[in-house]
C-alpha cells in the first residue's frame, strides 16, 4: 500500500531470534493462538484511526516497514508492537524527508543488533526526526541489540533530532557516529567505509538505561543541546570531529573505568585522538577519558543542579508522540515568568502583556499591579538591587518593555508540564525462559486495562471498585504482556521470581524489590 507519507509494506516475520536465552525463537510463530483484548489483535494487517493519529497494530510474528524517500513525511502514527514477535521500521533516505510525531507502543521483543529507524540526509539536504518515543524498552539487555536511531554512514547532509525519547535498548539511543568514519582503519583491522560528514543536532530529547551509549556522534559542527541522559555505559560518545555538548545533563552511567557519562575519541583509532568535545553548561558526573579515549574534553561540569527528567516537549508516552502533543494523558501546564536584577543595580519599571491570566508568586512585590480584560492581562511592577519578582501565568507573552537597560536585568520563561499519573499508561509482561516452568499468576492495579496480547485463552479480567485485576499463565519460551492505566498494586506468581521474567515499563522488575507487591 502506498500513500503520501511513504511506502508501507507488511511482511510476515522470517527473522525468530532467540533474546537472552528465554524468548525462544517460536514466539514469534504463536499466530492467531494470541487473544487480544479491549482491541483485537488481527492477524491480518490493518488500523484504525482517532482525532489525533493513525494507530498500525501489528500482529504476532508480523513486521510494518515504512520507506520515506525524498520530500516524504512520516507522521502522526503510533505503532502497537505489543504481540509477541511484532516487530517495526522505518527508513528515511535522501533529502528534505520528516519523520514526526511517531510513538512505538510495546517491548521490543525480537531481532538482534536491529535499526528500527535507520536514516541518512543527503548533502546539501536536511531530514528531520521530531517527536518520537520509543520508550518502553527491550527484552533483550545483550550489545549490539537494538538501536533507537541509525544514521547510516554515508550521511552528508544536515539531521536534526529534536524531542525523542528511547530507553532500555541493547545498543544506542542514537547511533549517529559512523557519518565521521574516517580513512583509517579502526584498531582491530577492519575496513569500515568513509564517512559522508554529516552533521547532527540532537535537541530536546531523553535516553536512559541504553547499554552502548546514548548520544552518539562523531562530525564536525554535531552537538547535543538540551538533553539528558541517565545510565547505561556511555551519556554522550563523541567518537571523531569537533563536536559540542550543551546545556545538558548526563548521570549514572556505568562505574567500569573505560565508561561515563561523557567521553570523548575512540579506542586507539588514530583519528579519535584528534576529536574534541567542547562542553558547555553542562552537568557531568564520570568520565572514562583517561582510560581508553585519546580525544580532548574542552570544559568542565556545571555548577548547577543535574536534571533527570525529560526536557519539556520530550514526549513521555507512545500516545503523546503520536498525537504531538507533550503528553498523551490529561497534563497541567504552569507557566512561570522571573524577573531578575542584578546585584547593586538601579532599580526597574517594567511592564508585560500575556494573553491569559496571571497570578503573582512566592517572590512578586505585593505594590505590583495586575490589570486583566478582554482576555488579556497586563502587569506593572518595579525590582531592582538584586531583588526577584516571579508570577504564574497561561496563555502566550505578548509584549515586555522596561525602562533600564537589559544588561541590569533579565527576563527566564520556563513552562513545566505535569501528567495526571492516574491516566498514564503502563506496559507489564510477564515472560517463561526457553525450557523454563508454566508460571500462573494473578496481578490488580487501580485503573483499567486498554490493551492485552495473550499467548492463553483462558486468561481472565474483572474490575471491581475501579481496580482491574487479571490472572493466566505462560509456559516455556512464552509471554503476556498487558497496557494499563494506573498503578500496580500487586503481584502475584505460583513460582520464585528467580524463574521468570517481569518487565514494567521496560524495566525488569521482583515482587522482592519494592517495586511490586508481593
Amino acid at each position: 500500500m502506498r500513500d503520501s507519507r511513504g511506502d508501507r509494506q507488511w511482511t510476515g516475520s522470517d527473522r525468530h531470534v532467540s533474546r537472552r536465552g528465554y524468548l525462544s525463537s517460536a514466539l514469534g510463530a504463536l499466530g492467531l493462538a494470541v487473544a487480544g483484548c479491549g482491541r483485537s489483535v488481527r492477524a491480518d494487517p490493518g488500523s484504525t484511526t482517532d482525532s489525533n493519529y493513525e494507530t498500525i497494530t501489528v500482529p504476532p510474528g508480523g513486521h510494518f516497514a515504512v520507506r520515506v524517500a525524498d520530500g516524504g513525511r512520516f507522521e502522526n502514527t503510533l505503532v502497537d508492537i505489543t504481540a509477541p514477535g511484532a516487530t517495526w521500521e522505518v527508513e528515511a533516505l535522501g533529502a528534505d524527508w520528516q519523520v514526526r510525531n511517531l510513538g512505538i507502543r510495546g517491548v521490543w521483543d525480537s531481532l538482534e543488533n536491529a535499526w528500527p529507524l535507520s536514516v541518512a540526509v543527503d548533502a546539501g539536504a536536511v531530514g528531520r526526526v521530531e517527536n518520537f518515543y520509543f520508550g518502553d524498552g527491550a527484552v533483550d539487555d545483550t550489545y549490539p541489540g537494538v538501536t533507537g536511531i541509525y544514521a547510516r554512514h554515508y550521511h552528508a547532509g544536515r539531521l536534526q533530532i529534536d524531542r525523542v525519547n528511547i530507553q532500555g535498548m541493547a545498543g544506542n539511543a542514537v547511533y549517529a557516529s559512523t557519518p565521521g568514519y574516517p580513512d583509517d582503519d579502526d584498531p582491530v583491522g577492519k575496513t569500515r567505509p568513509t564517512g559522508g560528514g554529516g552533521t547532527v543536532e540532537i535537541t530536546d530529547s531523553f535516553a536512559s538505561n541504553c547499554l552502548s551509549s546514548h548520544f552518539r556522534i562523531g562530525t564536525d559542527g554535531s552537538f547535543v543541546r538540551n538533553c539528558v541522559a541517565r545510565g547505561g555505559d556511555r551519556g554522550v560518545w563523541a567518537r571523531f570531529g569537533d563536536t559540542r555538548v550543551v546545556d545538558s545533563d548526563l548521570s549514572r552511567s556505568s562505574d567500569h573505568p573505560a565508561d561515563g557519562d561523557i567521553v570523548c575519541g575512540t579506542n586507539n583509532w588514530e583519528s579519535g585522538e584528534d576529536a574534541t568535545v567542547t562542553v558547555e553548561n553542562t552537568v557531568y558526573e564520570t568520565t572514562g577519558q583517561d582510560i581508553e579515549y585519546a580525544g580532548t574534553i574542552l570544559g568542565t561540569s556545571a555548577d548547577r543542579e543535574l536534571r533527570t527528567d525529560p526536557p519539556t516537549g520530550a514526549p513521555t508516552t507512545p500516545e503523546a508522540a503520536a498525537s504531538g502533543g507533550d503528553n498523551g494523558n490529561a497534563s497541567t501546564t504552569t507557566k512561570h515568568l522571573r524577573v531578575e536584577s542584578v546585584d547593586s543595580g538601579p532599580w526597574i519599571q517594567y511592564e508585560f502583556t500575556v494573553d491569559g491570566s496571571v497570578e503573582k508568586a512566592a517572590y512578586a512585590n505585593p505594590s505590583d499591579e495586575i490589570d486583566g480584560g478582554d482576555g488579556r492581562t497586563t502587569v506593572t511592577g518595579m525590582v531592582g538591587q538584586g531583588g526577584t519578582d516571579d508570577y504564574r501565568f497561561d496563555g502566550s507573552l505578548l509584549s515586555w518593555d522596561a525602562d533600564a537597560d537589559h544588561r541590569n536585568y533579565r527576563v527566564v520563561v520556563t513552562e513545566t508540564v505535569t501528567p495526571d499519573d492516574s491516566r498514564r499508561e503502563s506496559i507489564l509482561t510477564v515472560a517463561s525462559p526457553t525450557h523454563g516452568p508454566t508460571v500462573r499468576y494473578d496481578f490488580t492495579v487501580d485503573g483499567t486495562f486498554v490493551h492485552c496480547a495473550s499467548t492463553e485463552r483462558s486468561d481472565g479480567r474483572s474490575t471491581v471498585n475501579e481496580q482491574a485485576r487479571a490472572w493466566g499463565r505462560v509456559e516455556s519460551g512464552t509471554h503476556d504482556t498487558y497496557v494499563f492505566q494506573g498503578t500496580l498494586l500487586d503481584w502475584w506468581a505460583d513460582v520464585d521470581s528467580m524463574e521468570y521474567f517481569l518487565f514494567l515499563d521496560g524495566q525488569e522488575i521482583t515482587p522482592d524489590s519494592g517495586l511490586v507487591g508481593g
